[in-house]
């Protein structure tokens, strides 16, 4: 209970720090493209890798699926977002996995309800799309030595939200108002069908 109560005045601090760096920069907006994703990267074998582990959990309509968000699109990740941050514990991939980056499935996050930031998207992507959430609607999003999630919530790569583990924000906030105030980099974008770059 009292990690509940914890969690719950982080997110409430979170909220009104964004207010303020928002309120008293102009309100500074930020344009985010999609552009393809090249394949001769490391990251992307690393993100093929992990397809391949992760498909092996998945039904044929999770991996292929596409529509519209649920029409509570917002509370559903709000309850995943909450439900990672109580029950997985942050531990590095080292202490963890024994090697310095591991991209797990969401069933060895489960198992082992530790991860670090990449594991943590990776599980709360999972149960988004176990929820309902189309393919095309969300991904994980590999910032400067970082990882979260992205929702489109229209499909405009300009106008998507995040999630976090904290690092960033508690919240699940519009990335084109998170980005201009922190120091991260927008990198890459991935799903279980899709890459792109930003």
């Amino acid at each position: 209970m009292k990690e509940k109560i914890f969690i719950w005045f982080k997110m409430l601090f979170d909220n009104i720090k964004w207010f303020f760096k928002v309120k008293f920069n102009d309100g500074h907006y930020v344009s985010l493209e999609k552009t393809p994703f090249g394949d001769s990267s490391y990251s992307s074998r690393k993100i093929m890798d992990w397809r391949n582990r992760e498909r092996q959990f998945m039904t044929q309509a999770n991996i292929y699926s596409k529509g519209n968000l649920p029409n509570n699109w917002k509370d559903i990740a709000k309850e995943v977002n909450v439900w990672v941050h109580e029950n997985i514990e942050y531990t590095s991939d080292q202490e963890l996995w024994g090697t310095g980056d591991y991209w797990p499935t969401s069933k060895e996050v489960l198992e082992k309800l530790k991860e670090d930031c990449d594991g943590q998207s990776i599980l709360k992507w999972r149960m988004l799309i176990d929820r309902g959430f189309p393919q095309d609607h969300v991904g994980i999003l590999l910032v400067t030595g970082h990882a979260m999630v992205c929702i489109y919530e229209d499909l405009d790569a300009r106008n998507f939200y995040i999630m976090d583990n904290g690092n960033l924000t508690w919240n699940i906030r519009k990335a084109n108002e998170t980005f201009p105030y922190v120091d991260k980099e927008l990198k890459a974008a991935f799903n279980i069908t899709d890459m792109w770059c930003y």
